[in-house]
């Protein structure tokens, strides 16, 4: 089973895959949080799925 971890964060957002014990697949990804008042929280929603498809391109995820 591999899991998706997403951290939010102001300045930027991480993700890693994970497998079902919870140990670090070496997958990390970081890019910068996109925040503007014109933009709204869309942006960061679409950063986010964008993340998660670059995973999915690549490995079967289950979580």
């Amino acid at each position: 089973m591999k899991i998706i971890g997403i951290d939010i964060g102001g300045t930027t957002i991480k993700a890693d895959l994970y497998d079902e014990f919870g140990t670090s697949l070496n997958h990390f990804k970081e890019i910068e949080t996109i925040i503007g008042y014109d933009l709204g929280t869309n942006q960061i929603l679409n950063q986010v799925c964008d993340l998660i498809g670059e995973y999915t391109l690549n490995h079967s995820i289950d979580g």
